[in-house]
């Protein structure tokens, strides 16, 4: 099986290639002109790896939380490749990409600004982890929910350790593309695909003025 997976919502872009062999994980630094730079780093891996779009059993793309300007161009670019060629979607938040050290229930928090913060609930068990739907919270509604759970703050985050995380389980866990990868096989395996024409992002609010 061969894939490509796209995740466009960080500073720093993953660009991943996978086949039977070693994957391939490519980073790309988010600077203007984005789309220009993903489709230049995508055609040099294309061709360098002698990759064929009607070889790709998927393509995978993540749903933020991010910035409008990189989720937008990321979903662009996968959108065109895949309705070229008629080529499965699955999409990913990219919460899922920072996993717990230890089984338990835990929650991944984003801070989305403006006293707001993404979160994606989760278990781990063994070697799997359940995931429930990322949502919107507020700084309030955080406070009362994070008591029960291992708070994960992905590492390269602003979010600092405040009053509401006091007395709280904190893990800073970096980016896992591997985890991706497993993640959106098994969507590939169950055909939980995404419409082209339809790809809901999550974005992160404007910094305040």
């Amino acid at each position: 099986m061969q894939a490509l997976i796209l995740d466009t919502s960080q500073d720093i872009c993953y660009l991943i290639y996978v086949s039977n062999e070693k994957p391939i994980i490519i980073l790309i630094k988010q600077t203007a002109p984005l789309s220009q730079n993903l489709s230049l780093e995508l055609s040099n891996l294309m061709q360098k790896e002698n990759i064929s779009l009607d070889n790709l059993s998927y393509i995978a793309v993540s749903i933020g939380p991010g910035s409008f300007t990189g989720l937008r161009v990321g979903a662009s670019i996968v959108q065109a490749l895949c309705y070229v060629k008629k080529i499965p979607i699955i999409t990913f938040p990219s919460l899922m990409g920072y996993i717990p050290q230890n089984e338990g229930k835990f929650i991944t928090v984003l801070d989305a600004r403006s006293d707001e913060f993404f979160i994606l609930n989760g278990e781990k068990k063994k070697d799997e982890i359940a995931y429930e739907t990322p949502k919107l919270v507020t700084k309030e509604e955080l406070s009362k929910i994070i008591l029960d759970f291992t708070v994960i703050i992905p590492e390269n985050s602003l979010i600092g350790i405040n009053d509401i995380f006091k007395g709280v389980k904190i893990e800073k866990r970096a980016y896992d593309p591997k985890h991706i990868i497993e993640i959106t096989n098994k969507k590939f395996q169950k055909k939980d695909f995404s419409r082209a024409s339809k790809i809901d992002l999550l974005y992160l609010k404007s910094p305040k003025a």
